[in-house]
């Protein structure tokens, strides 16, 4: 059975204490790190779930907007379908996400089908009830399921109901047939990872669009995991099965105005993959280190034991009366430890050959022998003793003259420096101190000579490799018998890994302060984002809200509703430049808005301008006037925003 030695047991411990540490804190940072890496990818993935659910909703409003725009029409006012059909033609024709226009009573009776020709016989049923009964009892617009087809209409699509009021009474109920695809339009807008997946439900939880196979899954259902996960509330997040049989991480979010709800997936290998292999570098890692830590002790133990033990059989043919043998080893410690042994031998075949001659005189001379036999016998033990203790120590032991010359170099020394002792011995001690330092080993042999003792001073030596190593010396006088100072003897202890312990502290902790002053920084810019979003969004809703009042009314003639109607449109379309920006809110924070230039005629812009402002303006009987130097001819600049800032 293998078994190790006391001395392979130490230098194994301190091979395992060493690394100890090392892989602590290896294992913490890369937990820390993983968890860091899942969490800004989640968040990510919520923060374009977000958007798409407000892009979703702008464009329902959007449909919407433009049905009660109609509703108000004058047309319908005077009961006059024939103009009403050719005003709804006029609306449905430049935007494909039309399918149909319908115009009912409120019995369900259809009075005008932008299908069909005006005057044909159209369908007496009731196609979507789903959404023309809620408008005749809540007397607002609602917002239907994906249906497969209708009496007409054979394709997919869902329906907006308008209810068209006249004098608190409803007269009619305008429906909209929107194709799917105006909403997988919002999907296509937005930044999709290509390995990811991004659906859009309706209210009954049925697919109205998807980012993959967006045919396949059409009018169908979420997986049964999305399911449970949608379930449990409004918004939420964690893992599922998409309907391909692809593992993901899912996030979604139901809106609360129409109940629909956009769900992103995130292939869980894109998150955990690089989690695993980071695991496997870092196991990698421990096991080469414990491997190269385990072959270097048991190659510096060997290298230290088997001198050793050959001095114990030499120390036992002594004791036989035997020539030792000699050891092979350039330690110069035990080489001196085996000259002492076969000093003794002779020593000791001397002393008995005088013994022998001199049997007279034998009870005196052995008395005197004796003695000095026991006292270099404790001399040699005593030197045994402290050579195996200077050699054994793991801390640099180097004794030099008063002029700095090296006298001794233990194997301490040898580690932590890589020159042998026979290298360094009889070389000056600035072999192993840097130039800019030389300065220093000056002042320590001066106060050496002066009988000073320096503990513990903290200091840079060099090693035979270049490398620079922080070292904590101890350095105390040599005095011989007549206590004259003859020299010095220094220990050096390696602190080079604690010296660094102590700068990664400072360093992380220089981190943690820059990562709050970051944290505070984007606090204030999110404050400036919402300050300039509210400002940016209420000036064309205004606008809107002024001119749609207007038109209930009644009270404009023909030339004063185009107007009316261009004015919303334009602000409308403003409007919606804007939610586009607000897309991409890396550009909004940091102030880089999109700029379309172009040759504008200033006139024309503050006239533009005012007319967002006018029916405020004429309800609180206010006028308007605008002068212009003359002369003045047109400008290069962005428009919209021109206009936003006047």
């Amino acid at each position: 059975m293998f078994r190790l030695s006391a001395l392979e047991r130490r230098l194994l411990l301190v091979v395992l204490v060493a690394l100890a540490p090392i892989v602590t804190l290896s294992c913490v940072n890369l937990v820390l790190d993983a968890r860091h890496q899942r969490a800004e990818r989640l968040r990510s993935t919520i923060e374009t779930m977000h958007a798409m659910v407000g892009s979703v909703d702008t464009e329902l409003s959007r449909l919407t907007a433009v049905l009660q725009t109609l509703a108000a029409s004058s047309s319908l006012e005077r009961g006059d379908l024939k103009d009403f059909y050719d005003t709804a033609r006029r609306a449905k024709e430049p935007d494909a996400s039309w399918m149909n226009i319908v115009l009912a009573n409120s019995e369900g009776k259809q009075l005008v089908n932008l299908l069909r020709p005006y005057g044909a016989t159209l369908p007496e049923k009731l196609a979507w009830p789903a959404t023309f009964l809620p408008v005749l009892r809540e007397r607002r617009p609602s917002i239907g399921p994906l249906v497969s087809h209708g009496p007409i209409i054979r394709t997919p699509v869902f329906t907006i109901d308008v209810p068209v009021m006249r004098e608190n009474e409803l007269r009619y109920v305008l429906t909209g047939i929107v194709k799917p695809e105006a909403i997988r339009s919002v999907i296509d807008q937005q930044r999709v990872p290509s390995d990811g997946v991004v659906s859009i439900f309706d209210a009954r939880g049925n697919h109205v669009a998807r980012s993959r196979a967006n045919e396949q899954w059409l009018g169908k259902p979420a997986s049964e995991t999305l399911q449970a996960l949608m379930a449990r509330g409004t918004e939420g997040s964690g893992p599922s099965l998409t309907l391909d049989g692809q593992h993901i991480y899912a996030a979604f979010s139901r809106s609360p105005a129409t109940g629909w709800s956009v769900a992103v997936g995130i292939p869980r290998g894109a998150i955990d993959d690089p989690v695993r292999r980071s695991y496997m570098i870092l196991g990698a890692g421990i096991v080469l280190s414990l491997v190269l830590g385990l072959v270097a002790a048991f190659t510096a133990a060997h290298s230290v034991s088997r001198p050793v033990k050959t001095l114990r059989l030499a120390a036992q043919a002594v004791g036989r009366g035997e020539r030792p043998p000699e050891p092979r080893t350039a330690l110069p410690e035990i080489r001196e430890v085996a000259d002492a042994l076969l000093a003794a031998y002779s020593a000791h075949q001397k002393q008995l050959e005088t013994e022998h001659a001199a049997r007279a005189e034998a009870e005196a001379t052995t008395r005197v022998k004796g003695e000095l036999v026991g006292a270099q016998e404790r001399e040699e033990a005593g030197a045994r003793r402290l050579a195996a203790i200077v050699d054994s120590s793991d801390d640099a032991i180097v004794s030099k003259t008063v002029e700095g010359v090296i006298t001794s170099w233990n194997r301490g020394a040898e580690r932590m420096f890589g020159w042998t002792a026979a290298e360094a011995i009889g070389h000056h001690i600035n072999l192993i101190i840097p130039e800019d330092r030389r300065v220093e080993e000056d002042d320590v042999l001066a106060r050496i000579r002066h009988g000073e003792a320096i503990d513990h001073y903290e200091t840079v030596r060099v090693a035979k490799d270049g490398r620079l190593l922080n070292v904590s010396l101890t350095v105390s006088p040599l005095k011989n018998a007549t206590d004259r100072i003859v020299g010095a003897s220094k220990i050096a202890r390696d602190v080079t890994e604690r010296r660094r312990l102590e700068d990664e502290r400072d360093r992380l902790l220089l981190r943690e302060q820059q990562a709050r002053v970051e944290a505070e920084s984007s606090n204030r810019a999110k404050d400036q984002l919402l300050a300039t979003v509210s400002h940016e969004l209420r000036t064309p809703l205004n606008a809107i809200l002024g001119w749609a009042r207007l038109l209930q009314s009644g009270a404009l003639d023909e030339a004063a509703r185009s107007r009316a109607v261009e004015i919303i449109v334009r602000s409308a379309s403003s409007q919606a430049q804007l939610v586009e920006d607000l897309l991409d809110l890396s550009r909004f924070v940091t102030g880089r808005m999109r700029l379309t230039w172009e040759e504008c005629d200033m006139a024309t812009l503050v006239d533009e301008a005012l007319d967002a402002v006018r029916p405020a303006a004429d309800a609180k009987d206010i006028a308007l006037v605008t002068e212009f130097a003359a002369g003045m001819g047109p400008i290069l600049g962005a428009r919209d925003r021109l206009r936003q800032m006047v």
